[in-house]
């Protein structure tokens, strides 16, 4: 027994060595692909206790809600493919840091009853565990691994990848690499500031692409009943602790609507009348699903916005906050 106590013990040593030195390789050729999100995330608990307003919700909210045009400490927390359960996560996790919290603005839109990011982009959930949020439906070790050695996540590609490396390393080269300007840039304040725009002739074409993508969220009625169950907890308990919630639904193009599904259709309208059947009054729902004084320009694409929509959907949120705050403080 000893003697096999032993051996496994050494058998342990040898592949930890190795696993290390593999891991060591890894971080020398591969840059952190999440290090966009690893900055939203720390610049959210850098500023935690200061916030007066959170932005929650996906890449819909993230690139159309610009703090700077809202009053108060606001930071938006929507982040690119982010579900209703991270959502929930990021914010009752850290919601005794929240000091000064009075209100959240909370995305309500066609794949939010539907999208489970477990499901739909497991390797997405690997960036949410490296700062210890565990995914849905609890502690997950491929995950865990995933996030925090690289060589464990680029495991399969692992032995190209270092060939490919060599070869670039040691190649002689005169050429420059030229420098290209990202089209989107994080700001201090959570907003992705997007400099593109739609392409009006090719309008259509984004929108059934795009609504293709996601017709294919809806997996069944179980997830969906799931995340309804879970977006309503959370707007309860934020109702309960004499938290304002602003439900918006984001704004998209007409012919983007034309081409979801049914399912995601009647999952959006079966949460909305959950929603519209809470009566309290610090319950306001932003309904931008015809916003007049947007036009193709001001999008992205079919269902996001660029930085001059965002612009005027931003200053349009402000204006209604600042007429429900002096109702409210009327009462």
């Amino acid at each position: 027994m000893r003697k096999f106590i032993i051996k496994s013990l050494i058998l342990l040593f040898i592949m930890v060595m190795i696993i290390g030195c593999f891991e060591i390789v890894a971080r020398k050729i591969y840059v952190n692909e999440f290090s966009d999100f690893d900055m939203h995330i720390e610049k959210f608990y850098a500023d935690m206790d200061e916030l007066q307003v959170v932005v929650l919700g996906s890449s819909q909210l993230s690139y159309s809600v610009n703090p700077q045009y809202l009053s108060g400490k606001c930071f938006n927390l929507a982040l690119p493919a982010q579900d209703v359960y991270y959502n929930y996560r990021l914010f009752m996790d850290n919601l005794d840091k929240l000091d000064k919290i009075s209100s959240v603005i909370l995305e309500l839109g066609y794949i939010t009853a539907c999208y489970d990011q477990k499901s739909l982009a497991k390797n997405e959930t690997v960036k949410y565990s490296k700062h210890f949020i565990t995914p849905r439906g609890g502690y997950d070790t491929s995950t865990f691994l995933q996030a925090h050695l690289k060589f464990f996540h680029h495991r399969s590609n692992f032995v190209q990848d270092i060939t490919k490396y060599l070869r670039r390393r040691f190649r002689v080269s005169d050429r420059k690499k030229k420098r290209h300007e990202p089209k989107r840039v994080l700001l201090s304040n959570g907003f992705y500031y997007n400099r593109g725009s739609t392409d009006a002739s090719k309008i259509e074409q984004i929108a059934i692409d795009r609504a293709a993508i996601h017709n294919q969220y809806y997996t069944g009625q179980g997830c969906a009943e799931g995340n309804i169950k879970l977006y309503l907890k959370l707007v309860r308990y934020l109702l309960r602790s004499d938290i304002q919630v602003f439900i918006v639904i984001p704004p998209t193009t007409s012919e983007y609507k034309v081409e979801l599904s049914d399912e995601l259709k009647a999952t959006f309208e079966e949460l909305f009348t959950l929603i519209k059947g809470i009566k309290d009054e610090n319950l306001v729902i932003l309904d931008y699903s015809h916003p007049v004084f947007l036009s193709n320009s001001d999008y992205l694409d079919s269902d996001h916005l660029n930085f001059k929509g965002a612009k005027k959907l931003s200053q349009d949120i402000e204006a209604k906050l600042r007429i429900f705050s002096k109702k409210r403080g009327h009462k």
